[in-house]
C-alpha cells in the first residue's frame, strides 16, 4: 500500500486533491518520503491532525497519543515515563504489539490548545515584563514564560520571584545577565550554552543568550539584567502548582 501511494504521489502526472485537508496531507507525505521512503509510518499522515502552532502557543497531549514533530523550534516538556514506543518514520526499533495495545484510538481535533494565562504585566520606563502560565491538566509540570520587551538600550533589571521547587530555565530569545535574588543566598550555578557548561560560585557573573539553559534551586529568585533593545524570552518549567 505504501509503495502504491508513493508511486501515485511521486508520479509526474500526479494531480493534487481538490480538498484542502487532503492536499495538505499529500504535500506532507511527499516531503516525508524523501527522508523515509517506503516507511509505513507515512500512512499516519492521513490519519493524524495537522496542527500549526503560532509563537507563544502550546498544545497538551495526553499519554498514549501518537504525535510527530515536523518543523520549527518548540519546547517539549514530558512527564516521567518508563517507555517510548515508536510508530514509524524512524530507523529505530518499533514494538508493534505494545503500540497497538497502548493507543487510546481517540478521534477528533485535539482539545489541549493553550495560549497561556497572563499572570502579571508590569511596565517601567522603556521596558515591560509579562508573566504567562501554561498549566496542563496534570500535576507533573507547568511552564512559566517571562517576556521582557525593551524599546531602548539602557540597562533594565527585573526580579522574578522564587518558588518552593527547583526549576529548569531555557532562554528562547535575547541576551542578558542573571543572578540569584538578593533575598536568597547565592549558590553554585551553571549555564549550558552552545553545548558547553560554564560554572560560577555566584550567579551574578553568568551571562545568558538564546539557547542557554540553567537550573535554579528551590527558594531562589532570579534577577535578570538586560541592556539590549528588543525581546528577551525566559522559559521556566517546574512541577505544577496543582500538585
Amino acid at each position: 500500500a505504501v509503495r502504491e501511494m508513493e508511486k501515485r504521489l511521486l508520479s509526474p502526472d500526479f494531480t493534487p486533491s481538490k480538498h484542502e485537508i487532503v492536499r495538505v496531507a499529500e504535500s506532507l507525505a511527499r516531503r516525508v518520503m524523501d527522508f523515509f521512503p517506503g516507511d509505513t509510518g507515512i500512512l499516519s499522515i492521513f490519519l493524524l491532525n495537522y496542527v500549526k502552532l503560532k509563537p507563544l502557543e502550546a498544545i497538551f497531549l495526553s499519554s498514549n497519543e501518537p504525535h510527530a514533530y515536523l518543523s520549527g523550534d518548540i519546547v517539549e516538556i514530558t512527564a516521567c515515563s518508563d517507555n517510548v514506543v515508536r510508530a514509524g518514520c524512524t530507523p529505530k526499533f518499533r514494538d508493534k504489539s505494545t503500540l497497538l495495545n497502548m493507543l487510546t484510538y481517540t478521534t477528533g481535533f485535539p482539545a489541549g490548545f493553550m495560549k497561556g494565562d497572563t499572570i502579571s504585566h508590569n511596565e517601567v520606563e522603556g521596558a515591560s515584563i509579562t508573566h504567562k502560565l501554561y498549566q496542563p491538566p496534570i500535576p507533573e509540570f507547568q511552564i512559566d514564560l517571562f517576556i521582557i520587551n525593551k524599546t531602548s538600550s539602557s540597562s533594565s533589571t527585573f526580579t522574578l520571584p522564587s518558588i518552593d521547587a527547583g526549576s529548569l530555565w531555557l532562554i528562547l530569545e535575547g541576551e542578558g545577565k542573571i543572578q540569584s535574588s538578593p533575598s536568597s543566598p547565592p549558590s553554585s550555578s551553571s549555564v549550558i550554552q552552545n553545548g558547553n557548561c560554564s560554572s560560577s560560585s555566584s550567579p551574578s557573573s553568568l551571562e545568558i543568550e538564546k539557547g542557554a539553559a540553567f537550573f535554579l534551586p528551590s527558594g531562589e529568585g532570579l534577577v535578570v539584567n538586560t541592556e539590549c533593545a528588543g525581546r528577551l524570552l525566559l522559559c521556566r518549567t517546574t512541577e505544577s502548582a496543582k500538585s
